[in-house]
C-alpha cells in the first residue's frame, strides 16, 4: 500500500513539473499536500491505475524522461510516507540497541563493576591421576589370613578385659590407641587409660581367674591321671586300647562260642519265644553272616594302671541287678491329715461291678423364658415366628427331633448338640426318597429350592429352617447344593417324578 501511493505521489509530483504555464498550481501543488492526498483521490488513482496500467507506466516514463535534473531537488514526498520510514528506522535502531546489550550483558563482579567483555568459555577442572594406594585391601580372604594370629590376640584380649574391668568403651579406646601407634599415624589423643587402682584391680582378678601352678604339680596330675608309664600324648592314650585286653577277641569278627562267660545279642521274638542261649542262629536279626558276639566285661582297671576304665554300674536289660538300685530313705517328717466325716447321705460307692451308672439327684430348675428360646433357635439355625405361639411350636418340634436322636432336652444340650440333631433328622428324609438319594449317588447338583421342597414334603418342620443351616448340613455330607435352578445339569422333571 506504501509502493502504491508513493508512485502516485511521484505521478502528481512529475504532471505538476511538467507544466510551466501554471506557477501558481505548482505552489498551491506544493504547499497543500495533504488535499492533494485526500482518500478520493487514492480511489480515483487506484482505479485508473486498474483501468489502464499500461497508460500509467507510459506517463511515468514519459514524466522522468521529462523531468530534469533542476526539478528532481524539489521532489516532495507525502508526510505519511516519511512517518512511516521514521518509525521503521527508529524500530530498527531499538532493536540493534538491544541486540548491543544483550551480547554485552555480563554478570555484575563483587566490586559493582559489570564485565564489558563478551562471554568467555567455562573453564574444565584437569583430571588429576592420584596415587595408587598399596595398602589398601583388595581380598577379605588374604587380609583375613595374613592378619590371623594378630586379630585373634586382640579379640582375646579385649574380651578378657572386658570381662575383667567391666568398661567396654575404656578397652576399646586403649586398643584402638595401641593400633594407631602401631601403624605410625597421628597421636591418639581421645583415650581413657586406667589409672594405678583399676590395674591393680585387673592383675588380682588375673591371680583369681588364673592361678599359677609349677611343672612338678602339672606332671604329678598328669602322672595321677594317666599313669607313670605314659609314653603318648593324653588324647591319643585316651583312645588305645588296654595293655591286658586279650587280642583273639580282637581278631575274630562274628564268631560266637558257647562260653557262658561271653554275652549273647537276642532278638525280641527270640525272648518271646523262650529259646535257650546256645542258639547260633538269629533268623530275625539277620539275613546272611555270622551271629555278633560281645566280649564278657573285664575287671576294673586302676587310673593309675589304665586310660580306659569300664563302668560296671551299667544296667544290663537281660538280668537283674544284683543289688538293686534304691534311693535312701529320707527322713520321716510329721505331717498332718486332715479327714472331714462324711455323711452317709454323700457317700457314693465306687464299685467296677455295679451294672448302671449312678445319676445324681435332678435339681428342680425354672423352665426357660421366651427370650432365651428365641435366642436358642436361631443360634441352632432356627427361624422362630413373631408370635409366642410359633416360637413354642417350633421349640417343641426341635426338642422331639432331639429326643427321637438320644440327644438331651432343649434346656441342658448345647448349640452343637441340637445342630447335629438337625443334621441326623435331614440325613434321615434324604433317605426316605430314593429318587433324590440316587441323584446324589450320581454326584449331580441340587437346586436348593427342589432340595427344599423334597426335605419338606416328608416334614414341615424343615420350612422353619434357614439357607446357611441346609447349606453347612450338605456340605458336611457331602451335597452339592447350587442357587441356579436354570442350570443345564438341572433334570427337566421335579425329583418327585424321576
Amino acid at each position: 500500500m506504501d509502493l502504491r501511493r508513493a508512485e502516485r505521489n511521484l505521478k502528481i509530483l512529475g504532471d505538476a513539473n511538467s507544466d510551466e504555464d501554471m506557477p501558481v498550481a505548482h505552489s498551491v501543488e506544493e504547499t497543500q499536500g495533504q488535499a492533494l492526498f485526500s482518500e478520493s483521490d487514492e480511489a480515483d488513482a487506484e482505479e485508473d491505475a486498474a483501468e489502464s496500467p499500461q497508460s500509467g507506466v507510459g506517463g511515468r516514463t514519459t514524466t522522468a524522461e521529462s523531468g530534469g535534473e533542476e526539478h528532481r531537488e524539489q521532489v516532495f514526498l507525502s508526510t505519511q510516507v516519511q512517518g512511516r520510514i521514521d518509525e521503521f528506522e527508529a524500530t530498527e535502531g531499538a532493536r540493534r540497541q538491544f541486540r548491543q546489550l544483550v551480547t554485552g550483558f555480563t554478570y555484575a563482579q563483587e566490586d559493582g563493576e559489570a564485565n564489558a567483555g563478551g562471554r568467555t568459555a567455562k573453564r574444565v577442572p584437569k583430571v588429576r591421576r592420584t596415587r595408587r594406594n598399596n595398602t589398601k585391601v583388595r581380598s577379605l580372604t588374604e587380609f583375613n589370613t595374613e592378619n590371623f594370629e594378630r586379630l585373634r590376640k586382640e579379640d582375646r584380649a579385649r574380651s578378657l578385659l572386658t570381662m575383667l574391668s567391666g568398661k567396654t568403651q575404656k578397652v576399646n579406646n586403649l586398643l584402638r590407641g595401641l593400633q594407631q601407634e602401631r601403624s605410625r599415624e597421628r597421636a591418639f589423643h581421645g583415650c581413657s587409660v586406667y589409672n594405678e587402682g583399676e590395674w591393680r584391680e585387673i592383675v588380682r582378678l588375673l591371680h583369681e581367674r588364673l592361678p599359677k601352678a609349677t611343672r612338678s604339680d602339672v606332671a604329678c596330675i598328669k602322672s595321677y591321671v594317666y599313669g607313670d608309664g605314659l609314653d603318648e600324648t593324653p588324647w591319643c592314650a585316651s583312645h588305645a586300647r588296654p595293655p591286658d585286653c586279650p587280642a583273639q577277641s580282637q581278631e575274630r569278627q562274628g564268631t560266637c562260642g558257647p562260653g557262658d562267660d561271653e554275652l549273647r545279642i537276642f532278638t525280641l521274638s527270640q525272648l518271646l519265644e523262650d529259646q535257650s542261649a546256645s542258639e547260633d542262629v538269629i533268623p530275625d536279626s539277620m539275613d546272611a553272616g555270622d551271629a555278633v558276639s560281645l566280649g564278657s566285661p573285664q575287671p576294673q582297671a586302676g587310673l593309675s594302671q589304665h586310660s580306659f576304665c569300664p563302668d560296671s554300674t551299667a544296667t544290663s536289660p537281660l538280668r537283674p541287678p544284683a543289688t538293686p538300685l534304691t534311693r535312701a530313705p529320707a527322713s520321716p517328717l510329721p505331717v498332718r491329715v486332715y479327714t472331714a466325716p462324711a455323711s452317709p447321705l454323700d457317700y457314693i460307692p465306687d464299685s467296677e461291678d455295679d451294672p448302671y451308672v449312678l445319676q445324681g439327684p435332678s435339681q428342680a430348675r425354672s423352665p426357660p423364658s421366651l427370650l432365651e428360646v428365641r435366642r436358642t433357635l436361631k443360634n441352632i439355625g432356627v427361624r422362630p415366628g413373631r408370635s409366642a405361639a410359633a416360637v413354642r411350636k417350633a421349640a417343641a418340634a426341635v426338642a422331639r427331633i432331639e429326643a427321637a436322636s438320644d440327644a438331651a432336652s432343649l434346656g441342658t444340650a448345647s448349640d452343637a448338640d441340637r445342630r447335629s440333631a438337625l443334621f441326623l433328622r435331614m440325613t434321615a428324609l434324604v433317605r426316605r426318597s430314593p429318587r433324590l438319594l440316587a441323584h446324589i449317588y450320581c454326584l449331580r447338583p441340587v437346586a436348593l429350592d427342589d432340595l427344599r421342597a423334597v426335605l419338606e414334603a416328608d416334614d414341615d418342620f424343615i420350612a422353619l429352617l434357614d439357607d446357611s443351616l441346609i447349606r453347612q448340613w450338605a456340605d458336611f455330607t457331602g451335597i452339592c447344593v447350587k442357587n441356579d435352578t436354570s442350570d443345564s445339569q438341572r433334570p427337566p422333571q421335579p425329583l418327585e417324578s424321576q
